[in-house]
């Protein structure tokens, strides 16, 4: 199954990486816009993901694929389903709640 998924993420990997990257701004600009600066910076995520900073750069720049445990993770912090930060589907949607706390 993960290799099958693999191998849909490698076609897709440049609008990986650009919506990872997306997902981020925009999730630091609406957290700016509340007074709360330090969110979701690429330290914030790294610190979320167990990794460090220099990681999750590599991740949004295409120099590293995230694993598929990362992957969800991102989902998690950014509230965003992994299919389309995979770009598996174009519908943005949010994250299932029903799995979220196993990601955070």
């Amino acid at each position: 199954m993960e290799k099958i998924l693999l191998d849909k993420i490698k076609k897709s990997e440049p609008l990986l990486y650009l919506r990872l990257r997306e997902q981020r701004y925009k999730c630091r600009e609406e957290a700016i816009e509340k007074g709360m600066n330090d969110l979701f910076s690429q330290e914030y995520v790294a610190k979320k993901l167990n990794v460090d900073r220099s990681t999750v750069s590599k991740h949004e720049r295409g120099e590293m694929p995230p694993t598929v445990a990362q992957f969800f993770q991102y989902g998690a912090i950014y509230n965003c389903d992994v299919y389309y930060l995979m770009g598996l589907t174009e519908e943005e949607k949010p994250f299932p709640e029903t799995i979220k706390q196993e990601y955070e």
